[in-house]
């Protein structure tokens, strides 16, 4: 992720209050922002101590952004930024052989666990 100049007064900018929970939605500048997929997870300190956690811990990699972004609107705590850009540079958009990390990352297992976790979530309402 390559963030625009300024980042961090950008992102500030866009918040009333470091004192309450929210999710700031960037852009990625990838085909993923046309369906809203949060491949940048910002949030607030006070949604992390809420949650526990940033992305839920159940995924082995595959599906967490969906996962948090869902979840964040499902709360009503999404600030839209997506005027800022992160750039996303995945190797795959470029073209390029993915490596051992993005292998492991992207293997089946992981996928399939990843969209199970997440019909779960989905069908509790993100309360486990």
């Amino acid at each position: 992720m390559f963030p625009p100049d300024g980042w961090d007064e950008l992102l500030l900018q866009t918040v009333s209050s470091l004192d309450s929970d929210f999710v700031i939605e960037v852009s990625s500048g990838t085909k993923h922002d046309r369906r809203r997929l949060m491949v940048l997870g910002i949030m607030s300190r006070v949604r992390y101590q809420r949650l526990g956690y940033a992305y839920y811990p159940e995924y082995l990699s595959m599906a967490c952004d969906d996962d948090f972004g869902e979840h964040a609107r499902r709360d009503n705590v999404v600030i839209d930024a997506r005027h800022l850009v992160f750039s996303h540079q995945h190797a795959s958009y470029r073209g390029e052989v993915l490596d051992a990390a993005y292998q492991w990352q992207n293997r089946a297992v992981a996928i399939q666990l990843g969209n199970e976790i997440l019909a779960r979530r989905r069908h509790n309402n993100f309360s486990a």
